[in-house]
């Protein structure tokens, strides 16, 4: 993954422009000042998927909390395991 090399002063001065392109780069840019790299900006699918546990535990929380009510209640008294089980002995 090659990553763009943006000038602090073009994020600045064209900060929405900028936002534009990380959008549709979905890569993250390197902000330079002086020559050298100071910063980055991310694409906030990339942030999510490697940074959550910079969220806190806050945010964890309302993860899971979101989740919950999607987990229903067990269909079979017999465990999944077990099932699998029986459906691998059903393809033999």
């Amino acid at each position: 993954m090659t990553m763009k090399l943006i000038n602090a002063l073009r994020v600045r001065t064209k900060f929405g422009q900028v936002m534009e392109e990380l959008k549709r780069a979905k890569e993250p840019f390197l902000l330079t000042r002086d020559g050298q790299i100071e910063a980055a900006l991310v694409p906030i699918k990339m942030f999510n998927e490697r940074f959550v546990d910079l969220l806190g535990k806050s945010a964890v929380e309302k993860l899971i909390a979101d989740l919950a009510p999607l987990q229903g209640p067990a269909r079979s008294k017999t465990s999944s395991q077990t099932t699998l089980r029986a459906l691998r002995g059903q393809l033999k």
